[in-house]
């Protein structure tokens, strides 16, 4: 159950960082017409690149702050890392920016509104929608095709069923890599933006189960129930909020890293106990 946390954080990468990526990773799908999940691996490495961080280097100032205090330091702490990133100065703005944006949800309580519960964390969020009300949007606003919507509401159950301790965190990948086979099976378009959003989410989503496999010691919030849906939920809410708010997807891989950051990092080792001890 240690993995728990991983899923919580979906879709805000530039479409033009996203694509840069699937160019210049070294993979036998970077001269194909369509897009493939395993073309944005690097998305997936800088979101485990954060945790890793956190795990290693975060050292708690608690000079008896309040909750918002703790999240404003625990911001700043990514938002240094980020200037330590191989990629250009206009997407470490924009990075910082997504940071900024879902750093309420290095908080587990935040975390579960957005992804299962009836109370959106933003000024302007439409009433009482979650992941779910957000996916359902999407289509009935015709943003997403019926693949993407299979896809993002398989992947919003699986969390769910994780959620409610109904799916071993073991299971839990395994039907993320079936949704990943589905994805590369459609044969989205090089310059589909709703198959960049999907693929980034879909990337973030194996990385973070894969790094929290590799990683158990790393959980160090005992006070809360684990659940992985965490992480994946984080990038999906960052993803989708991006794009409906946006009013494309051009935004989506960014937040949708955003969100997830946010999401793992808060349970992660340090950044946990230091948040438990106010929560």
């Amino acid at each position: 159950m240690k993995k728990q946390f991983v899923l919580l954080l979906l879709l805000g990468l530039g479409v033009g960082f996203i694509y840069s990526c699937s160019k210049n990773e070294d993979t036998t799908n970077t001269n194909e017409e369509t897009l493939k999940v395993s073309n944005y691996s690097k998305i997936g490495d800088i979101h485990n690149q954060f945790l890793t961080n956190v795990k290693n280097n975060f050292e708690a100032i608690d000079n008896g702050e309040d909750v918002d205090e703790k999240i404003d330091f625990i911001n700043n702490f990514n938002k240094k890392f980020v200037s330590t990133l191989e990629i250009s100065s206009t997407d470490k703005t924009t990075l910082i920016g997504e940071l900024n944006k879902h750093k309420e949800l290095v908080v587990e309580s935040n975390v579960k509104k957005v992804s299962f519960g009836n109370v959106g964390l933003k000024s302007g969020d439409p009433e009482s929608e979650n992941l779910l009300d957000l996916i359902e949007r999407l289509k009935s606003d015709n943003q997403i095709n019926s693949d993407s919507y299979r896809i993002l509401s398989d992947l919003y159950y699986n969390l769910k069923l994780n959620y409610n301790r109904e799916l071993s965190d073991y299971d839990l990948k395994l039907n993320v890599e079936k949704l990943i086979t589905e994805f590369n099976n459609v044969g989205y378009d090089a310059i589909s933006q709703e198959g960049h959003m999907l693929a980034t989410v879909l990337a973030i989503s194996i990385s973070s189960l894969e790094w929290w496999e590799e990683n158990p010691d790393a959980y160090g919030n005992t006070k809360v129930a684990p659940w992985v849906a965490a992480d994946i939920g984080g990038a999906i809410y960052g993803g989708i909020y991006g794009g409906i708010t946006g009013g494309s997807w051009e935004s989506a891989g960014w937040g949708a890293l955003g969100g997830a950051i946010a999401g793992s990092t808060g349970i992660a080792g340090r950044i946990g106990k230091y948040l438990s001890r106010l929560l």
